[in-house]
């Protein structure tokens, strides 16, 4: 799933197929985000403000992944090279 307007805009929409639900509400959700969305000081601030959001909303465990869209495209075209994407 993509979010248009960050990550945040993807916590509000409490999406149940991203987020694993527990007991009393969801509370883990595992983002991949593109490297030039996290880089610099600017990027930590953006870190900063997403984890403080989720734990604002409610949730446990965030987990983040910085990776890059030829990555990505090249892990959908070759599995086999990236069997911790699964």
């Amino acid at each position: 799933m993509t979010a248009v307007g960050g990550g945040l805009a993807f916590l509000n929409q409490g999406d149940a197929s991203a987020a694993t639900r527990a007991p009393g509400d969801w509370a883990t959700v595992e983002l991949k985000v593109h490297p030039g969305t996290v880089r610099g000081e600017q990027g930590v601030d953006a870190r900063v403000g997403l984890m403080r959001g989720f734990v604002t909303l409610g949730g446990m465990f965030l987990h983040i992944d910085v990776v890059n869209s030829a990555r990505l495209l090249d892990a959908q075209r070759h599995p086999e090279k990236y069997p911790t994407y699964r």
